[in-house]
């Protein structure tokens, strides 16, 4: 049997909940720990369950109070794991913040504010978040909590490296690193590393992200921290994906599936999907990873994930792009735009504009590709994010070289450069570095041609992408054929670079760089790469008068072309297999989809009719409650007194004989009115109603009211009164409902106000309707009796003041009665203070 800190013992119920069965005062830290202990044993979802059982026995007040902060925090992160209530966790943040800060407990305030921060970075606030994160530093540091100080530099430095400052970054992470082990909670050292194996990858550094990894996994798996294992298998992943090992990549995922489900991390979950199915997409098995994404989209839709729904449309969408189907690329990026634009994901409305504006740019729509690129650059400055935006203008420079823009293109061209050295992206700086180099040769400056395209090469041999390497041999071989002064020093460097010297020194420059990219591109079988250095190579023996040599490279040129051509074929017939696999699966999903809406509309259609019979059975309760009191009663009395009059009569006194008859005519009216009210219930809802709505005159109809309640008024003492403006134009109403309305409101009015008040009806001219105002000086209506005061069979606390009786149908058959003529009543009242009913009526065109 688990035992709690402090001492509290917990009974297994099951493997899932626990039930405390004494309780004592507990530390609050170490009452943390055992809350986030098992939200890593159990997972989120028995987390919240251990947490609602525990609150649901609390007997303390004060032991609940010292508890509270502890609830927060698991169940704050259960939500956020679960991908639930996002706006219920901020409001708990919020309230956490409100009451600590009260309770002058600064470091449950400072949990709060980190949790207010991770909403921030959600919705792509960095700066606002990495803002209050420094508050919380200072706290800390003033409070001097080192552990405190750890957890919000974690914070900080994720929202540091979301942002694009990767070396801000990595300083923090390193310097959380470096603290002593009794200052820092040793998961909060785990996240650092792990954090800094996504650096290492993105600046190509594999080997060093993989021991990271590796580190933070001992920690984790030291900590039973089932979240944390599975995050580091999800990095290990993407570190063989990005070593093109697609299969151990898979593997590491479905290892971080397992640790995840058990968790409930449903966040984790959806980004570990859309990787899987890339990493299928990667492996030439499309149709399998879109399958992937469809099934996921299918269950963020019914969850109602809407991020996680748009990020899997973007990634349907690239999968279409990949296809060749750029039309429904298209389509799908925009319902991924729409949606974060809805939820206001800045971030991610980023990546779906530079997706888009991709898919237009294949079809050749370039205006439309730009308009994407720049909207996504605007976006992404407003929240300081730069990995979006430098991939932006690199694709903007690229259409412009296109366009033979060269200049402009070299601009944007520098500018992401600049910011892919900013957030330590190798591939992305080696692609600029590659795109200035090409725009210079355009120009003509091969001097400065040559030095980027060197400066490409070397971070192409530092990151080993071999492929670069081979484009970059086939650039310099260009350059170097335009009789290029500085050929051999070119090529000599160029062989530097990969570690090699000139092999022959009788062989021109030109034709070594070119047979160097050959050689890379067999190792590839990158065929286009192939055909384009045979083909210079070719063009350079034809020049030179070496014809043998010239046809022997323009037949491997051909031949090359010819496979290449071949392999294109080949790739778009199996694009073309895969769409239409696609295309399956998605409408096999879409049926499913709609099998399962027809499945809930017959589910909810189901519990309406069982609502409505329910309903229908309570109506038959409260007609069987009135038919047996309200009618059983004067229908008794109406007996008892005509057995006395028939069995007394010659002896009774004639005054007697007269009391006893107003008797029976008074509870046979009673009977009348229920049956009346009864009547008009059943009418209304048959729709059997006759209306003939004309203009009427309203005050005379609100005088003829009150004079058949005349009465009834006096002999209760109290006064009735009529005030009607002079402004007053004729009503449009049905004369009988209308006086049946009036009827019943003035009855009521009498009915609950005490002897020797007033009622008072007052007429006015509202807009284009007549406002029916009946003040009232009873005891007014509850708050608890409003919501259900035009309800059918009402029973209200506030009780006639005469011993008058009540069906509970009059303002229920008012209401009705009203909007059959297209009008509106309600109530104001206060209390204590009487009660106001006002019923607005059209005016007669």
């Amino acid at each position: 049997m688990p035992a709690l800190p402090g001492g509290t013992t917990w009974l297994c119920r099951g493997s899932a909940s626990f039930l405390p069965l004494r309780i004592f005062r507990l530390n609050l830290g170490s009452e943390t720990g055992f809350w986030q202990q098992e939200r890593r044993r159990t997972g989120a979802n028995q987390a919240v369950l251990l947490m609602n059982n525990y609150q649901s026995t609390q007997m303390d007040k004060e032991v609940a109070a010292g508890t509270a902060a502890a609830g927060h925090d698991v169940l704050d992160e259960s939500w956020r794991l679960r991908g639930e209530q996002p706006a219920h966790s901020r409001r708990l943040a919020e309230k956490q913040l409100q009451q600590s800060r009260s309770a002058g407990n600064g470091a449950v305030a400072a949990r709060a504010q980190r949790i207010l921060a991770w909403h921030l970075r959600q919705n792509a606030q960095f700066t606002e978040a990495i803002e209050l994160l420094d508050e919380v530093l200072a706290g800390e540091q003033k409070r001097n909590d080192p552990v405190g100080i750890a957890a919000t530099l974690v914070e900080k430095g994720i929202n540091l490296h979301a942002k694009g400052d990767t070396p801000g970054a990595r300083t923090i992470f390193e310097q959380v690193l470096s603290t002593g082990d009794k200052d820092v909670a040793l998961a909060d050292k785990a996240r650092a590393q792990v954090r800094l194996a996504a650096i290492e990858r993105v600046q190509g550094d594999i080997k060093t992200s993989e021991l990271r990894c590796e580190h933070a996994l001992r920690i984790f798996e030291d900590l039973d921290d089932r979240n944390g294992i599975g995050e580091v298998f999800y990095n290990r992943g993407l570190n063989f994906f990005c070593l093109s090992n697609y299969a151990e990549a898979l593997r590491c995922y479905r290892e971080s599936l397992q640790h995840f489900r058990a968790t409930g991390n449903r966040r984790s979950l959806n980004v570990l999907q859309r990787n899987i199915a890339v990493t299928h997409n990667m492996r030439g098995e499309i149709a399998e990873g879109t399958r992937i994404l469809i099934e996921t989209l299918e269950l963020q839709r019914a969850r109602g994930f809407k991020q996680d729904e748009a990020a899997t449309l973007t990634a349907i969408g690239s999968n279409y792009y990949n296809l060749g189907d750029n039309l429904t690329a298209i389509d799908y990026q925009l319902q991924s735009l729409s949606i974060y634009r809805e939820v206001g994901d800045v971030l991610g409305e980023a990546i779906a504009l530079l997706e888009l504006g991709r898919a237009y740019e294949k079809l050749e729509h370039f205006q439309d590709a730009l308009d994407c690129y720049h909207e996504c650059l605007k976006v992404s400055k407003r929240v300081g994010e730069k990995h979006n935006s430098a991939a932006a203008l690199n694709n903007i420079g690229s259409i412009l070289l296109h366009e033979k823009k060269y200049e402009e293109a070299l601009e944007y061209f520098f500018t992401s450069l600049e910011q892919q050295r900013t957030v330590g992206h190798k591939q992305g700086v080696a692609i600029a570095l590659a795109n200035i180099g090409r725009t210079y040769r355009h120009l003509g400056h091969y001097l400065l041609a040559a030095d980027y395209m060197l400066q490409h090469l070397t971070l192409c041999q530092e990151i080993d992408d071999a492929r670069g390497k081979a484009q970059c041999f086939l650039q310099l071989g260009k350059l170097c054929k335009r009789d290029f002064e500085s050929s051999e020093e070119l090529l000599t460097r160029a062989l530097a670079v990969v570690g090699e010297k000139p092999s022959d020194t009788s062989t021109a420059p030109c034709v070594m760089l070119l047979q160097h990219s050959l050689a890379l591109a067999a190792k590839l079988d990158a065929r286009n790469i192939a055909s384009q250095a045979y083909y210079e190579l070719y063009q350079l023996f034809k020049t030179s008068g070496d014809f043998d040599r010239a046809l022997q490279c323009h037949e491997q040129y051909v031949e090359s072309r010819d496979k290449e051509t071949a392999t294109q074929n080949e790739l778009k017939l199996r694009n073309l297999r895969a769409l239409h696999e696609v295309e399956r699966a998605r409408k096999e999903a879409e049926i499913h989809r709609l099998k399962n809406v027809e499945l809930r509309q017959a589910l909810h259609e189901l519990q309406q009719a069982n609502s409505d019979l329910s309903a229908l059975n309570d109506e038959k309760d409260n007609f069987l409650g009135i038919a047996s009191h309200d009618l059983k009663n004067p229908l008794g009395n109406i007996s008892s007194i005509a057995r006395i009059v028939h069995k007394s009569h010659a002896t009774i006194p004639p005054a007697e004989l007269c009391e006893l008859m107003e008797d029976i005519a008074g509870s046979s009216q009673r009977m009348l009115r229920l049956i009346e009210d009864l009547l008009d219930i059943n009418a209304i809802e048959r729709r059997k109603l006759s209306i003939r709505l004309q203009g009427l005159d309203a005050a005379e109809q609100a005088r003829a009211a009150l004079a058949r309640f005349t009465i009834a008024a006096g002999d209760k003492d109290i006064a009735l009164q009529l005030r009607a403006a002079e402004d007053l134009t004729p009503v449009r109403a049905d004369e009988a409902l209308l006086a049946r309305v009036l009827d019943n409101l003035v009855s009521n009015a009498i009915k609950y106000s005490p002897a020797h008040k007033r009622v008072v009806l007052s007429l006015r001219l509202d807009a284009e309707r007549i406002l029916f105002e009946l003040r009232d000086e009873g005891p007014g209506i509850s708050t608890e009796d409003m919501p259900k005061l035009f309800g059918k069979f009402a029973r209200l606390s506030a009780r006639p003041t005469a011993g008058e009786s009540s069906t509970g149908l009059g303002l229920s058959i008012v209401k009705s009665l009203v909007e059959e003529m297209q009008g509106e009543v309600w109530c104001e009242s206060e209390p204590g203070k009487g009660a106001v009913f006002l019923v607005a009526l059209p005016v007669e065109s």
